[in-house]
């Protein structure tokens, strides 16, 4: 019976450790506060807000010059695919004048005149 005893003296001092968790590190919130106030601290420097400054103005002219770039990219296609499909009504249409161009233009029993 002694031993029985033991086991469940172990197993209460187990639930108390389940039970109640110690609290270890700094919230959440409080990280997050340190890291603002030292971004916004950084930000003061002025050698800071000019690198930051050219970031966004070569951030902007980088997007402008790809949308260009896309722009052309995508009238090219698109170009390319009008002409594939363009192409056999074009084939036709050579055939066609080839054989409208060998008919002859005068009526058959018209005399020339001199």
């Amino acid at each position: 019976m002694e031993t029985g005893g033991a086991v469940d003296l172990q197993g209460s001092v187990e639930l108390q450790k389940i039970s109640a968790p110690t609290k270890k590190g700094i919230s959440v919130w409080k990280k997050c506060a340190a890291v603002a106030a030292i971004l916004f601290g950084v930000g003061q420097f002025y050698y800071f807000r000019e690198l930051a400054a050219a970031l966004l103005i070569f951030t902007i002219l980088f997007l402008m010059l790809a949308a260009v770039a896309g722009m052309i990219y995508l009238i090219g296609r698109a170009g390319q695919k009008g002409i594939s499909i363009a192409e056999p009504a074009a084939r036709r249409g050579l055939v066609l004048a080839e054989a409208f161009s060998r008919k002859t233009f005068h009526r058959q029993r018209s005399v020339p005149v001199p």
